[in-house]
């Protein structure tokens, strides 16, 4: 490549690693409980403590209690969801909304 030609790297093999993916004494802890398993079978053997957890949170913590409205509210609104019927008969469509 013009690039190992012009830094003289030409005719070597490099080898190419992310910091990301180094495991050393200062990060090991921190990535000790790290496995390569499905988000759900994860949460599985533990689903009712985190439901339970989750559930006393948002009774008894404002905060998290208002996060959950706000994510509600954003995604079916302040009403909730309506009907929205879409023919080309405009009376059909008002009766049915």
């Amino acid at each position: 490549m013009i690039v190992d030609a012009i830094l003289g790297r030409r005719g070597r093999e490099r080898q190419f690693s992310l910091e990301a993916t180094r495991t050393h004494r200062l990060n090991e802890d921190h990535w000790a409980d790290a496995k390569d398993e499905s988000i759900n079978s994860l949460l599985a053997s533990d689903l009712s403590t985190i439901r339970a957890r989750a559930q006393y949170e948002f009774l008894n913590n404002p905060l998290v209690k208002g996060v959950v409205k706000t994510y509600a509210d954003d995604v079916v609104g302040l009403i909730g969801p309506s009907l929205a019927v879409q023919t080309d008969d405009d009376d059909y469509n008002k009766s049915f909304e």
